[in-house]
């Protein structure tokens, strides 16, 4: 690729935030052992945590794929008493003995999966910029709750990759996705961070005047709700396309279903080039039941997302049957659990501008994650009729919490009329 690559990270973005409450480093590769076989995908995240600013803890998490097998091989091992060894000069983090090392544009990560006797070198060299989620509306912070957190992202490396897998030595390359994030936040608890509300405030304003700012703000025809679909979860996709640009989707979904997409969506078409869209509108195709719990999540959805006169349009397609990850709280008043349902899958759409249109598609990670709750699977869907020939709404809300189904209509013009229906489920 052309031009110098610009670094936005300092070793002090890199390196760890401790004692903040909740921090990671993360990847995920498509790996190939051969130019026509099928991906080895790989997810490994570093974890460390200090609950109430006094009780540590760390966990290593892995993920590898094998397509020949057609089984995912999964290592996590927890540990509650100590945080990530950190080294105190440049950037190093290790758990047990896998580690992340390296400085931008570079990074060496080592895995050992002893569950399964799984070896995995890795070397990873970034073809992009590193760059920040709102990265020109918040510098990269966002909020949780009454906390908030910064979320740094490379979304296309280089990587090459010796696997010693059981007896097996494999030698394989392909392409990569890297994270890091810190802040002040805890999923089970999101008022845990209140001592920096005062942050979150003005993280909220931001993004909430940036949203409003390029969005025409009007009674919508329709309105379409999900329990499950709280701000504490999100959809997550990272994608490449065949054309060597990459695809960061992250969506908070304030319990829509469909219609404007409070998230962001970033396309990074090479070295610094990155454009982050303005209007985005949601829709879900297909959803799926979960295994574990009360809750659907969505399999193939879809998006149209606009910024200037540049428009995107893109599908998501879960291709292989979803592996839910689910970690459980251990104090369950309300909030269950957090479960994030991931998968490779395809995706496809278009990208236009006044240059012209460009067809693509490309390979995805698609993880749709939720905070379940004691609530469970409800739907509210409002229609709403507008004058001047009509004015009332249509209400349909299904609920397994209460296990009712209510159809509801509320009108004033023509006539006024109410009518009301429940049914037990």
């Amino acid at each position: 690729m052309s031009g110098t690559i610009e670094n936005h990270w300092t070793l002090d973005d890199e390196r760890e935030h401790f004692p903040c409450l909740m921090e990671w480093w993360s990847t995920q590769a498509f790996l190939k052992l051969k130019p026509k076989s099928e991906y080895w995908i790989l997810k490994a995240t570093f974890t460390q945590w200090n609950k109430k600013m006094k009780y540590p803890g760390s966990l290593l998490n892995m993920i590898i794929y094998n397509p020949a097998e057609k089984k995912h091989y999964v290592y996590h091992n927890l540990d509650n008493k100590n945080k990530l060894e950190s080294s105190e000069k440049g950037f190093e983090i290790k758990f047990e003995d896998s580690l992340v090392k390296g400085k931008f544009p570079k990074y060496i990560i080592y895995l050992h999966d002893k569950k399964n006797n799984i070896k995995i070198d890795l070397n990873y060299k970034s073809e992009t910029s590193p760059h920040w989620i709102a990265q020109n509306i918040s510098n990269g912070w966002l909020p949780m709750g009454f906390g908030q957190y910064r979320y740094g992202f490379i979304p296309r490396l280089k990587v090459d990759a010796d696997i010693t897998f059981k007896k097996d030595k494999i030698k394989s390359s392909g392409i990569g996705y890297y994270e890091h994030v810190w802040g002040n936040f805890w999923y089970n608890n999101p008022l845990l961070g209140f001592r920096n509300f005062g942050k979150s405030i003005s993280t909220y304003t931001k993004l909430i005047g940036w949203w409003i700012k390029n969005h025409d703000i009007k009674i919508p025809n329709e309105i379409h709700l999900s329990s499950e679909n709280s701000p504490f979860g999100y959809d997550w996709s990272w994608a490449f396309l065949d054309n060597g640009w990459s695809l960061f989707y992250g969506n908070i979904l304030f319990w829509l279903k469909e219609g404007p997409a409070p998230g962001i969506l970033i396309l990074c078409k090479g070295n610094n080039d990155y454009i982050t869209f303005d209007k985005i509108q949601f829709y879900y195709n297909d959803i799926k039941k979960s295994k574990y719990y009360d809750f659907y999540y969505p399999t193939d959805f879809s998006l149209l997302a606009k910024k200037s006169k540049k428009e995107i349009s893109i599908n998501f397609k879960i291709q292989k049957e979803p592996r839910e990850y689910v970690s459980k709280f251990t104090d369950k008043a309300f909030w269950k659990a957090f479960v994030i349902c991931e998968e490779q899958g395809a995706v496809n759409g278009y990208y236009k501008d006044n240059t012209g249109k460009i067809n693509f598609k490309g390979i995805a990670k698609i993880e749709p994650q939720r905070q379940i709750s004691i609530l469970g699977h409800n739907t509210v869907d409002i229609l709403i009729r507008k004058p001047p020939k009509e004015f009332g709404i249509d209400l349909e809300i299904d609920s397994n919490f209460f296990q009712k189904k209510i159809h509801g209509k509320f009108k004033l013009l023509p006539k006024p009329k109410i009518c009301l229906k429940i049914i037990n489920k």
